[in-house]
């Protein structure tokens, strides 16, 4: 790496700007700042953008989880099998023609969703 002295003007107003960002978002940069320089703080910035990449791989995995096992619940629910889908179709489109209100033929759907299990 280059040494600061040696770095063109561009390069320093680059440098010079994350480290305001970063002193911005983390207060205890200032210190570090003080102390050891601008080395200090783009060594912490690293260190802090590892442990911030470490914990969004772990929501990401546990995101991803959570999203397989409702897609999975969704496949077992007895909603989706074409029997019970078929029925609380018809049910819902006769509930539409006769009272003519969406909302009142959608409670057709409900049993279904909520007993998913228990309608078998």
């Amino acid at each position: 790496m280059e040494h600061w002295r040696n770095l063109s003007l561009f390069k320093k107003f680059i440098f010079g700007m994350l480290a305001i960002i970063g002193v911005l978002l983390l207060p205890e940069l200032a210190f570090f700042m003080q102390v050891g320089g601008i080395e200090l703080i783009f060594g912490f910035m690293v260190m802090y953008i590892q442990s911030i990449r470490t914990w969004l791989e772990i929501k990401r995995q546990s995101f991803k989880r959570i999203i397989n096992t409702i897609y999975a619940s969704l496949l077992s629910t007895t909603a989706f099998k074409p029997r019970m889908f078929y029925l609380q179709t018809a049910f819902c489109v006769i509930a539409f023609v006769v009272t003519g209100s969406i909302s009142l033929s959608m409670v057709f759907f409900m049993p279904g969703m909520l007993l998913n299990n228990l309608s078998v």
